[in-house]
C-alpha cells in the first residue's frame, strides 16, 4: 500500500512538472483533417480550407493546406473567429493530392470545417473535416 502511494505521488509530481515546463496540450484543443483531394496536371485548381465558428464565444483556429508528402502549401497562423464568423484559406494546387488541417482551441464542437476544390465554375467537390 505504501509503495502504491509513493508511486502515485511520484507520478502526480512528474505530471505537474511536465505541465510547468510546457509539455501539456491546451485544454480542449482538437485537430480536424479532411480526406485528400486529387488535382490534375496541367490544369491547376485552388483548394479552399473553410471553417466557421458555431460557438457562442470567439474561437482561435489555425488552418493549413498540406500535400500528401507532408509539405505545408499554405498556413493561416492563428485566426480568432467571432461567433458565426467564417474563414477560408486558399492554396493554388498544380498537381498532387492535398488535404486540410484545422487546429481548434476549445474543442472540435466549436467549429464546422471542410475542404473544397475551386475551378472556373466555383466549388466542385466538398469534403467535411473530421
Amino acid at each position: 500500500m505504501l509503495l502504491r502511494r509513493t508511486v502515485l505521488l511520484g507520478l502526480v509530481g512528474l505530471l505537474g512538472l511536465a505541465g510547468l515546463l510546457g509539455f501539456s496540450a491546451p485544454a480542449g484543443a482538437a485537430t480536424l483533417y479532411t480526406a485528400p483531394l486529387s488535382f490534375q496536371v496541367p490544369f491547376g485548381q485552388d483548394l479552399e480550407c473553410k471553417v466557421v465558428n458555431v460557438a457562442k464565444s470567439p474561437t482561435t483556429v489555425r488552418v493549413r493546406a498540406i500535400s500528401d508528402d507532408g509539405t505545408t502549401t499554405n498556413d493561416s497562423g492563428d485566426v480568432v473567429l467571432a461567433p458565426l464568423e467564417s474563414f477560408a484559406l486558399g492554396a493554388n494546387v498544380l498537381a498532387d493530392r492535398h488535404y486540410c488541417r484545422f487546429d481548434v482551441n476549445g474543442g472540435k464542437r466549436r467549429v464546422r470545417a471542410g475542404a473544397c476544390t475551386v475551378g472556373a465554375n466555383g466549388c466542385r467537390a466538398v469534403l467535411p473535416a473530421q
